[in-house]
C-alpha cells in the first residue's frame, strides 16, 4: 500500500474536500448578500436577518473554515 493511500491520508483528503466545499458555499453566500433583505435558516424555520449582520457571521465562519483547511493542509504535508 502506497503512502498516499493510507486510511489516515484518505480521511484527511475527505475532510479537506468537505472544507473546500464549505468554503466555496460561504464565499458564494457572502457575495449574494448585497440585498436589502436576508433570511437565515435555523433548524426548520427561516428567520429574517439584517444582511450586514448575516454577512459578518458568514465572514467569521469562512475565516474559521479557511483556518481549519490551512491546518489540515499543513498536517498532510
Amino acid at each position: 500500500m502506497g503512502e498516499n493511500t493510507t486510511p489516515m491520508n484518505t480521511h484527511l483528503a475527505i475532510q479537506q474536500q468537505a472544507l473546500q466545499r464549505q468554503q466555496i458555499e460561504l464565499e458564494s453566500a457572502i457575495e449574494e448578500l448585497d440585498t436589502n433583505e436576508a433570511w437565515k435558516v435555523i433548524g426548520n424555520i427561516m428567520v429574517k436577518k439584517d444582511p450586514q449582520v448575516l454577512k459578518k457571521e458568514l465572514q467569521e465562519k469562512l475565516a474559521t473554515v479557511t483556518n481549519r483547511l490551512e491546518r489540515l493542509q499543513n498536517a498532510s504535508n
